[in-house]
């Protein structure tokens, strides 16, 4: 629940860092709600009622909502406030490209590079995939190539990883409903990197890697991804971040 954990998290930073402005905490768990689809594409938000949830000051507020503007994040309404702004047709493509370029590279470092403690991490990942929890094949899917990035060794993959993160994160959530039907697919492909991988096959895995993003070029997920009934029927109160 927001009003219990956003308040913590935001204690918890402050009381870790005091100098850190109040606005870039809140907008840090704001843009994490959004990353995890906990608010939604095309959700509204309202100064006066996130103010309340979270226990911080309206301006507070405003100048989150000014920086999640600024980042692309949402969208200002005439009205007040700000709307999630949505994950349209362009923006999956754009950013499934960025991903295909990303996880090829990566698995390619990986492969040369990696230890028996990556490997270790990588399974733990595949074996935590289950058709009766979407949720925690969601959380696994994100942590397997968080792993490969991981495991490259170069902090630059991370930076563009953490440029682009929000929406990396945010595809995967919306897609994850999609995927759900994949997850054979999905297990068996993260399987065939990870065999590359532990083999030390370099152009194996930059390969494997590679077709695994294709899986987001189906029709059904490029549909999903743009905030379909599945997801509007998902719609959560801002109060459960």
């Amino acid at each position: 629940m927001l009003e219990t954990n956003a308040r913590l998290i935001i204690e918890q930073k402050h009381d870790e860092n005091p100098f850190i402005p109040l606005y870039t905490i809140v907008s840090e768990v704001l843009r994490d709600a959004i990353s995890k689809c906990i608010v939604l594409p095309g959700e509204r938000l309202k100064e006066l009622e996130v103010a309340e949830i979270i226990g911080v000051s309206r301006s507070t507020v405003r100048r989150s909502f000014e920086t999640l503007v600024m980042e692309g994040l949402a969208l200002r309404r005439h009205s007040g406030g700000i709307e999630v702004a949505p994950m349209v047709k362009k923006s999956y493509l754009n950013i499934t490209e960025i991903r295909a370029m990303l996880d090829s590279y990566s698995a390619r470092l990986t492969a040369a590079r990696r230890t028996k403690q990556d490997l270790a991490e990588m399974r733990k990942y595949i074996d935590m995939l289950s058709d009766d929890n979407i949720e925690q094949s969601s959380v696994a899917d994100n942590e397997f190539h968080w792993t490969i990035y991981v495991a490259t060794g170069n902090p630059y993959i991370l930076r563009v990883y953490e440029e682009f993160n929000v929406e990396i994160i945010r595809s995967r959530y919306l897609t994850a409903s999609g995927i759900a039907s994949m997850l054979k697919r999905v297990r068996k492909e993260h399987l065939e990197i990870y065999d590359a991988i532990e083999r030390q096959d370099i152009e194996g895995a930059a390969k494997a890697a590679m077709e695994h993003t294709r899986i987001l070029l189906e029709p059904e997920l490029i549909e999903v991804s743009e905030l379909d009934e599945t997801h509007k029927n998902k719609r959560r109160d801002i109060t459960e971040l």
